[in-house]
């Protein structure tokens, strides 16, 4: 059976997750902070502060951009996407928000309102691939904001692409879907002259950054440094055998290599983290790590991955 996309769909699947997240990880809440209705202020999440700072020492356009697209075939209503483009930012408060500097903290800034213009581009189809990445790419102005973009581009009547680049200060891979259905539901719902069908939101991103920061002010912050501190002391750097010469300067540019795997595999992998208790990722993860050590010759070594880190 395919799944529901309707407005009503989205919004059962969004309390069924609320509801399944209440009985794994607890109830403890999150408390909402007072709101004036004005411009306001609330310290910078670690993960904003972290992509604030790489802009400042590396500032490649699109390099921490989340770029959505989604082809549209069939008509397609601007001015209505428009509107649900801008109940979208009124219902989340991180899409208004911009970031200021001030002494050495950093600070979210949250607009009340905020509209989000539309920019359509004609183009043909072939065209499409690469506006997808320039559209993505044209830089975001962290302390002007806004640091959202939609952009619409019109390959023929009945195709189109749906461009919402975001920075990545405000958003991230699970935060993007939320997006797209929160977006999909606004758009539905205002064909229809209705109201849309979404929970109400019992807290912001910004009550959750404020949150975050003051659990690592206190004991739990210091524990985790101390691990991490000892965990890591003494790693050195891996050092891999290469052919090629990096550039002096990065230009985050990449390319595709594609390598058949055995048809197999993917079925013994599985069976293999079953079997462990694990996960696919962790099995492949260990074939990585495998291939590095022999590599490198190192017995110990660190891979980062990257991961959203919220538990709530």
């Amino acid at each position: 059976m395919a799944p529901d996309r309707s407005a009503t769909g989205l919004a059962e699947r969004a309390k069924l997750e609320a509801a399944l997240l209440r009985r794994r990880r607890g109830t403890g809440a999150i408390p909402a902070l007072p709101r004036t209705g004005e411009v306001q202020r609330f310290p910078a999440g670690d993960s904003q502060r972290s992509m604030w700072l790489l802009d400042q020492v590396d500032p490649w356009p699109g390099a921490r951009h989340i770029p959505e697209a989604v082809r549209v075939r069939g008509p397609l209503q601007l001015e209505t996407l428009h509107l649900a483009m801008n109940d979208l930012v009124a219902r989340h408060e991180v899409l208004r928000t911009s970031f200021e500097l001030s002494g050495a903290r950093l600070w979210q800034v949250v607009r009340p309102r905020l509209e989000v213009p539309l920019r359509l581009v004609d183009t043909t189809p072939d065209r499409l691939p690469e506006l997808v990445r320039t559209e993505g790419e044209v830089p975001f102005d962290l302390e002007r904001g806004p640091l959202i973009r939609l952009v619409v581009l019109r390959a023929g009547p009945q195709d189109h692409v749906l461009l919402v680049a975001m920075h990545h200060s405000i958003a991230d891979g699970r935060s993007s879907e939320v997006m797209i259905s929160d977006l999909t539901a606004l758009y539905a719902a205002r064909l229809q002259n209705l109201p849309a069908q979404l929970p109400e939101l019992p807290i912001q991103f910004a009550d959750y950054a404020v949150w975050q920061q003051d659990r690592l002010a206190g004991p739990h912050g210091a524990r985790l440094t101390e691990y991490w501190q000892a965990r890591l002391a003494g790693l050195p750097a891996t050092r891999l055998p290469a052919d090629l010469v990096p550039p002096r300067q990065r230009n985050w540019r990449s390319d595709n290599f594609v390598q058949p795997l055995p048809p197999e595999l993917p079925g013994r992998v599985a069976e293999l983290a079953r079997r462990r208790r694990t996960t696919g990722f962790v099995v492949y993860l260990a074939g990585y790590l495998t291939l590095l050590a022999s590599l490198s010759g190192d017995r110990d070594l660190a891979v980062s991955v990257p991961t959203a880190g919220r538990l709530r």
